[in-house]
């Protein structure tokens, strides 16, 4: 190994341990096994060490990503894997951390390679973005640049609760939280062309939640479907079987991607999710969450009808974290899985309700709230 290599790799085992910001070149020297002259022959200062740190660690972290985001589906996996790979790397580099923030404190950063290296990994997030936009997968209105930064700001803070400060367990840890804010701001509603029967779903969704059940007329259904009112009792048979039917196909879908996009291992950690998800899928469909809460949950019919059994295999998953983390002694064993159940989706119901109906509360206190909810929510069952 050269000198100048032992000379990077002492600087970054301290700058793991502490950060380059307090170290002399007199302790680099030491830990190079070098004079503090000799230094001087490769960098001009603790500075160019700092940035050529900085340069190798992007080259590392961006030779690394064609491999993560190989076969990726679409837009939003490889997003998903993008993020996931910066706090992973981010858990696995702590001195990384700090040093790029050192960097950013300092003005000739933003004209080294290091900034230039920085600027091609930001440049990742906007393609993909773009791409997901271009192939409908996303918003057409999305702001992209916007939705780069609010992603990067994103990472940045997490590293810091989790590096800097020692907050939080991990940077990984809080992907699924990170995933269930994101997805909100870029997806559309449908990704496919609807058919008739999806229409007509929509359609009463949007009656039922602005009129309420009673008022809404399968005329009016009709009209915002663009379809006869006998097409209509082509599919649903009456107005509350068609009422019933929107919880089905909704519970469904929602069962499969909570399976298909959790990550996180540990009944707690997935409780957790679980709650963020829960909590982000209703903020991003207000007329399901109105047409749910009053019109749904409180029919009595519903809960004989498939729909239900639906809504029985959703909230079994609450269930069935319970007794993972009862098996693996992160939650009490003492816990009633049905009770908490019960207390969880009652306790959102009753917040979404003041949200939607009382019109109290911005998004940024009500992603605050949820934050509060899923503290006080765990901490009943931790054991």
């Amino acid at each position: 190994m050269n000198k100048k290599q032992r000379i990077l790799d002492a600087a970054d085992e301290l700058a793991r341990l502490r950060g380059l910001s307090d170290l002399k070149i007199n302790e680099i020297a030491r830990g190079a096994r070098i004079s503090d002259a000799e230094i001087y022959k490769y960098f001009r200062g603790k500075e160019e060490i700092l940035f050529t740190l900085v340069s190798r660690h992007f080259t590392v972290f961006l030779a690394g990503i064609e491999e993560r985001l190989a076969g990726a589906a679409d837009a939003w996996e490889q997003l998903r894997r993008l993020i996931y790979y910066h706090l992973i790397y981010n858990d696995e580099t702590p001195g990384y951390v700090r040093m790029i923030f050192e960097c950013r404190a300092t003005k000739n950063f933003y004209t080294s390679r290091a900034y230039e290296l920085a600027r091609r990994d930001a440049s990742l997030f906007k393609d993909i973005l773009r791409c997901g936009v271009e192939s409908g997968q996303f918003r057409q209105d999305l702001e992209v640049a916007m939705l780069r930064d609010i992603i990067l700001g994103s990472i940045d803070s997490i590293a810091i609760s989790s590096v800097i400060i020692g907050e939080i367990e991990s940077n990984s840890s809080e992907f699924d939280a990170v995933m269930s804010l994101i997805r909100p701001m870029l997806m559309v509603k449908d990704q496919t062309t609807p058919g008739k029967a999806e229409r007509i779903l929509a359609a009463a969704e949007q009656i039922f939640a602005a009129k309420g059940f009673t008022k809404a007329t399968i005329s009016d259904i009709a009209r915002s479907a663009n379809v006869s009112e006998g097409t209509v009792y082509e599919y649903f048979e009456s107005k509350e079987d068609l009422l019933l039917s929107i919880p089905l196909k909704r519970f469904d879908y929602f069962i499969d991607e909570f399976a298909g996009t959790i990550r996180v291992t540990g009944a707690l950690r997935k409780l957790r999710a679980f709650i963020n998800y829960h909590s982000s899928l209703f903020l991003t469909e207000p007329e399901f969450l109105q047409t749910f809460l009053l019109q749904i949950q409180l029919n009595a019919n519903f809960y004989t009808s498939k729909a239900f059994k639906s809504f029985r295999s959703y909230f079994k998953i609450i269930e069935d974290i319970i007794a993972e983390g009862q098996a693996e002694g992160s939650i009490r064993t003492d816990v009633n899985a049905a009770v908490f159940r019960n207390m969880l989706l009652g306790a959102f119901s009753h917040v979404a309700i003041r949200w939607v109906f009382l019109r109290r509360g911005d998004r940024i206190n009500q992603v605050r709230e949820i934050g509060h909810m899923n503290d006080l929510l765990c901490s009943a069952v931790q054991s």
